[in-house]
């Protein structure tokens, strides 16, 4: 830490000679006389790190050349960020900065020109000042399309030379400063281009040298790809005229005419290939990929036409697959581009790539697309010869068509196509289709259409020995595969039988649960004669118990569906139809497996309907006394309306006088309605109407007075209604509504009513 602390006061002393005299001087000789190698590392790791001034970074963001001149004496060139930006990087970024944030306090392109142009008369050595990134005002400019900045920036570049040199050095100074590159070998205009500032270049091909070679970047890219790639012609068109020679080089050894032939551009394809000629269209990229490769890839018309009538070579050219413009396009299934290239140069049909296949064992893989080139191909008179073409695994179209997954009724249905050649597995093409361990319906399709399902041996044993090389054909191994696979057919038979056993003891299983459910409703049937609808069911009008009958008949139906197929199977021959058996078991699980969910839901709604049982307009009905309102919307007996806690609509009736006194949001009734509306009923737990009156708070002398009103009803705690007036209260009251209900059955009982229920 001493060290540390001592360092930046040693840089003031040169040596002991030139400290103070006392105790400091001779403490800093001391230091002084320490070897060096104890302060290097002290020095090394405090590298100082020194940013610009805000007063002048916002004066410069703002272009005030005045705010500058009026605080600063230094020169201009003196200030720098972080970055090494000096305060033109800074006023020409506040242009963009201001246009899209306002907010950020920028300044604008006019004020933004006069500000760079002051300062480069002031200080023109900031003209070709580079940042940490390499980067130049002009690289900044062109980056963000500032024409205005650039043209200042020309300007100046050339009145510095003007009036020493000749009119030629003028140019080649300008054209170094735009040629200028930064850390990742991008120039001005690179910049340009890369984002489309047509008028930025127009201004840099002005003064730049035509013979000046604008090379690639670190990217591999020149301007010229740069401006085929992103798509723009006007660009192309610029620096072809300008240019002598411009480099169309890309990266990874692409051109830019890859990039016009890969973006179906007719004009820039138009102007590359005619400058530079038919020797460009054979110039492949790492892939081996010409561009006719990539107008074959993306299925590009008026591009294929166009290099094809520049150089039709280009047609037989290979990539590092061996494959040519045809293959690629066959394996795309770009039928447009096929057929220009057939027609255009007929006999590539029948140049073959690294495995020996041809564009039709190409087209053939990838019928599960579209069939176009296959088909297009197998017509074409000239082109039939590659119908039965051996790749170097001895297989023709036919066998990769019954390898892949797709299926067209036309494809290689030729009476041509030799469906007996063998490959060097001595397998033919039936074979494969007999031999994949799960045959999709494509498969069973191409077996019925191509082979006519033909289960003899004829495509296994015809006597031909094949060829040099080869191993003779073997009928006694070809009938041990085929008994192999009858043997694995018999296992999978036999599984199936299993299955399907405890599938339909669960499919009856569920079919008589839901039958039995629909039969015996949740909630039970309304019974007598009084009612309109005898024996319809309790819980109609609730959405729970609509869901049951949907979900529970859905489940019925489903389970039924299984339990038939089922039924059916055994019907069917084991051996002629294996397929469709299997098919049928595969629907009937998912029949069961989907009678299951609807089954479990309307358990759950008929739980739930049986639970809540009363209607909430009933509720309300008689909460409030209303009685006309009960019988006006409803049809059913009402000892028929329970809640959850199986009260009765004189319960609601009750207890929602007390309600309505403490609560008068809730709605209840008064004492005189509720008196019209409240008969002897038992709950649950044994109470009366006339238990629920007792322990309520309030009194009205005709409430439960009716001599029919039985005043000795015990409720399951074997109390009675006088009992629970004095033995629900947690304290003795005072209350004159207690004292008016017990002399009401004082007056009215005998000591019974004090006696305990047995």
């Amino acid at each position: 830490m001493i060290f540390s602390c001592l360092v930046p006061v040693q840089k003031h002393f040169h040596g002991c000679q030139e400290a103070s005299s006392g105790f400091f001087g001779v403490l800093i000789c001391c230091f002084a006389l320490r070897p060096p190698q104890l302060l290097i590392p002290t020095v090394q790791h405090t590298k100082a790190i020194i940013a610009m001034d805000p007063k002048i970074y916002n004066a410069a963001a703002q272009g005030n050349l005045e705010a500058l001149e009026h605080d600063i004496s230094d020169p201009l060139d003196g200030f720098l960020t972080v970055n090494q930006s000096t305060i033109l990087h800074i006023c020409i970024l506040s242009i963009l900065v201001e246009e899209k944030f306002p907010a950020t306090g920028g300044t604008d392109p006019v004020s933004a020109a006069r500000f760079v142009e002051d300062v480069l008369n002031r200080c023109p050595s900031l003209l070709l000042k580079a940042n940490a990134e390499g980067d130049t005002p002009l690289h900044v400019a062109a980056r963000y399309g500032h024409a205005s900045i650039v043209e200042v920036l020309i300007k100046h570049k050339k009145s510095q030379h003007q009036d020493l040199e000749s009119g030629v050095q003028v140019d080649q100074a300008t054209t170094e400063m735009i040629g200028k590159q930064n850390n990742k070998r991008d120039t001005a205009l690179h910049e340009a281009v890369r984002y489309n500032y047509i008028e930025v270049v127009k201004q840099l091909l002005t003064v730049v040298d035509p013979e000046f070679p604008f090379g690639a970047n670190a990217a591999g890219e020149t301007p010229l790809y740069l401006a085929a790639k992103g798509r723009f012609p006007d660009l192309v068109s610029e620096i072809i005229n300008k240019f002598m020679s411009p480099a169309y080089d890309g990266p990874l050894g692409e051109t830019a005419l890859h990039a016009a032939a890969f973006w179906d551009d007719e004009g820039m394809t138009q102007n590359i290939l005619e400058r530079y000629g038919g020797d460009l269209c054979k110039q492949a990229d790492q892939k081996g990929w010409t561009p006719l490769h990539m107008a074959a890839y993306k299925n590009n018309i008026e591009p294929t036409k166009l290099l094809l009538k520049s150089d039709v070579e280009v047609a037989y050219v290979k990539d590092a697959e061996g494959r040519t413009a045809l293959h690629i396009a066959a394996y795309c299934n770009n039928s447009l581009v096929t057929e220009v290239i057939i027609s255009m140069c007929p006999d590539c049909g029948e140049v073959v790539d690294n495995e020996g296949r041809n564009a039709l064992h190409l087209a053939v893989m990838m019928t599960k697309l579209r069939p176009d080139v296959a088909l297009m191909i197998q017509d074409n008179s000239p082109l039939r010869n590659l119908l039965n073409q051996k790749d170097n695994d001895g297989n023709t179209p036919l066998h990769l068509y019954c390898k892949s997954d797709g299926y067209h009724k036309r494809v290689l249905t030729s009476p041509r196509v030799d469906k007996m050649v063998f490959n060097k597995e001595n397998q033919t093409a039936y074979q494969i289709l007999r031999s994949k361990n799960f045959q999709t319906g494509d498969d069973l399709k191409k077996m019925k259409n191509i082979f006519e399902e033909r289960e003899d041996y004829r495509f296994f044993n015809n006597g031909r020995v094949l060829e040099v090389g080869y191993a003779d054909n073997n009928m006694e191994e070809l009938k041990g595969e085929d008994v192999k696979l009858k043997q694995e057919r018999e296992k999978l038979m036999e599984e199936e039988g299993k299955a399907a056993q405890v599938h339909l003891v669960a499919a009856v299983l569920i079919t008589t649960v839901t039958f039995a459910a629909g039969i015996n409703m949740p909630g039970g049937f309304i019974g007598g004669d009084d009612h309109p609808h005898p024996g319809s069911a309790v819980l109609e009008q609730s959405v729970a118990f609509k869901v049951f009958i949907i979900t529970n008949a859905l489940a019925l139906m489903l389970s039924c569906s299984a339990v038939f197929i089922h039924l059916f199977i055994p019907l069917m021959p084991s051996e002629d139809l294996f397929k469709t058996r299997t098919r049928f078991l595969q629907l009937a699980f998912w029949f069961l497996l989907s009678s299951m969910a609807p089954m479990v839901l309307a358990f759950v709604t008929a739980c739930r309907g049986a639970i809540i049982a009363m209607d909430p307009k009933i509720y309300k009905a008689a909460a409030k006394g209303n009685l006309e309102v009960l019988e006006h919307d409803i049809s059913h007996p009402l000892d028929g309306f329970l809640t959850v806690n199986q009260n009765t609509i004189l319960h609601i009736c009750i207890l929602s006088i007390l309600v309505e006194e403490e609560f008068l949001a809730i709605g209840g009734t008064d004492p005189a309605l509720a008196a019209k509306f409240v008969k002897d009923v038992l709950d649950n737990n044994g109470n009366t109407p006339l238990h629920h009156y007792s322990k309520s708070f309030w009194y009205h002398e005709r409430v439960l007075n009716s001599p029919r009103v039985d005043k000795m009803v015990f409720n399951k705690k074997n109390q009675n209604a006088y009992q629970m007036i004095l033995t629900s209260k947690s304290f003795p009251t005072d209350d004159d509504d207690d004292k008016k209900k017990m002399r009401a059955f004082v007056e009215r009982e005998d000591n019974g009513l004090f006696q305990v229920h047995d």
